[in-house]
């Protein structure tokens, strides 16, 4: 399912508060336009979104990219990536003779 952006003309909420509010209450992110021209993308803030400060520790950082490995187990067929590395090892070239 693609989602659609929705549009918000200035010229039309000229209250951007209430825009800003509209796209809280909905948790759906708007576009800002005026004069057919995009101007900003307004995205609504997530619970799971890192503090206001953006820092989050260092704990945290690499508990998410463990999970985000940990993930992707049984993507790889690890017989098939042992035997192209192996295979890489092998010369099918003749020797080279001076």
């Amino acid at each position: 399912m693609v989602a659609t952006r929705k549009f918000v003309d200035l010229e039309d909420k000229p209250d951007l508060a209430d825009v800003v509010r509209n796209v809280h209450s909905q948790g759906e992110p708007v576009v800002l336009r005026e004069a057919g021209q995009k101007l900003a993308a307004l995205v609504p803030m997530s619970d799971t979104d890192e503090s206001e400060s953006g820092d989050s520790s260092r704990e945290e950082r690499h508990k998410r990219l463990m999970e985000l490995a940990g993930s992707m187990k049984g993507l790889v067929d690890e017989e098939k990536l042992y035997e192209i590395y192996r295979s890489r090892s092998i010369s099918t070239r003749p020797p080279v003779e001076l």
